[in-house]
């Protein structure tokens, strides 16, 4: 019987957890704009255009549009992670 309740526990919070991703990936797009992207990381958006400016994080740029991959901005705080010793 407990055993019954857990997979059905597991399975609710597999529900829960697509749905947010989903709502994540209204909020947050594959490419955004800098503020987006600021948006995104928590960081102001000047804070972003000096990443850019400085080539701390990868970008793309078309005439004036400047956008971020969202893979790219995750390989970001993946590099700047602290790990616990």
């Amino acid at each position: 019987m407990l055993v019954a309740i857990l997979i059905q526990l597991m399975e609710k919070i597999d529900l829960l957890i697509n749905e947010v991703r989903k709502k994540n990936e209204l909020i947050f797009p594959e490419i955004m704009t800098a503020e987006q992207a600021a948006n995104y990381l928590g960081v102001s958006h000047r804070y972003i255009l000096d990443l850019k400016r400085t080539n701390r994080i990868t970008f793309s740029q078309f005439g004036n549009i400047i956008r971020f991959r969202k893979s790219d901005l995750d390989e970001y705080l993946d590099n700047y992670k602290i790990r616990r010793r």
